[in-house]
């Protein structure tokens, strides 16, 4: 973990156990894994976690309240959108990332359909051409690429993660941001 973010790869709040989801009646058990998690990740990394994404993106309604009080910056739960937004909380606006990696997430697209991994390149090439088209009409989009560490660090996928990140390099204009870059980027730019 301190080596990954030694390296600058961001470290980011994904809840305990992924077989267990929070409950919006139960905000202090939520709280109190959310303190567990950001303690043993800035212990582990060394940096403290400013985004979130809760197990199965299935947050409460007290998820985004607990992030921002807990002094996050963005999460990664909503699907409502294609681009990131602000939302505001009574501790400040929060920064939502919209999950739109269902195409080029390793878990949808590889281990749970037991696709080949060409059918995740497929996905992730389709989604990239049109959001790259949209953005050169005018409207920038983002676009993520999910890899779980035990299956998309396999062998089977990294020639394919390898594939879509040197064909987004071919094209001009291309922002290779971690989330907290987006997030920090929205902040600057959408803040009143």
């Amino acid at each position: 973990m301190r080596q990954l973010a030694d390296y600058g790869v961001e470290i980011v709040g994904h809840a305990w156990a992924q077989d267990v989801t929070m409950k919006d009646d139960d905000p202090q058990t939520e709280l109190e894994e959310m303190r567990k998690v950001t303690r043993v990740l800035t212990e582990a990394a060394g940096t403290r976690p400013i985004g979130w994404v809760s197990q199965g993106s299935a947050m409460t309604g007290n998820t985004l309240e607990l992030l921002k009080q807990e002094g996050y910056l963005w999460s990664g739960d909503d699907m409502s959108d294609d681009i990131p937004f602000l939302k505001e909380t009574k501790h400040g606006p929060m920064v939502i990332l919209p999950r739109v990696n269902l195409p080029h997430n390793d878990l949808w697209m590889w281990a749970t359909t037991r696709t080949p991994p060409d059918f995740m390149w497929q996905n992730w090439k389709a989604t990239f051409d049109q959001l790259y088209a949209e953005g050169e009409a005018g409207s920038p989009k983002w676009c993520e690429l999910t890899l779980h560490a035990h299956m998309g660090a396999r062998p089977t996928l990294i020639p394919v993660a390898r594939q879509m990140l040197q064909y987004a390099k071919k094209h001009k204009g291309v922002w290779f941001a971690r989330r907290r870059d987006i997030a920090e980027w929205a902040m600057k730019h959408e803040t009143k």
